[in-house]
């Protein structure tokens, strides 16, 4: 069961980090396309439900991603909780939740500029490295 979570996690992880990236180089050519350019953003991301694909792997990795953290640490045991591996896995967990809120709550501000999508950016980065040292402890 695990090894199953763990994989759809790693899958809706992986779409929702390529994703998010592939969209940072569309809006970078939208921006310099003009006034014509901008009409095509509102469609990509609600007509093509682009948008709702990308709450939908956000929430599917963050929910299979605590679900297997449950399994794993025998329903975030304590002692488990404090090893060095979910030290680890929850500091990864934690990033990966953060870089979700703060892509929902900055998203209007980062269209303005960088430093908000380089700081959720930052974030995923952290929890990709946290989880993969957890993993190898």
């Amino acid at each position: 069961m695990t090894a199953w979570l763990i994989a759809l996690h790693v899958l809706a992880a992986a779409f929702w980090v390529g994703a998010s990236l592939t969209l940072k180089f569309v809006v970078d050519a939208v921006r310099r396309g003009g006034a014509d350019a901008a009409a095509f953003m509102p469609t990509l991301m609600f007509r093509s439900g682009l948008a709702r694909a990308l709450g939908v792997a956000g929430a599917t990795t963050i929910l299979s991603g605590l679900a297997a953290l449950w399994i794993l640490s025998d329903g975030f045991n304590p002692a488990f909780m404090r090893s060095p591996t979910g030290m680890l896995i929850s500091c990864g967990a934690a990033c990966g939740i953060l870089a979700v809120v703060t892509g929902i709550v900055t998203g209007r501000l980062q269209e303005k500029g960088a430093p908000f999508a380089i700081a959720t950016g930052t974030l995923l980065v952290v929890a990709l490295v946290c989880m993969t040292l957890g993993a190898h402890v």
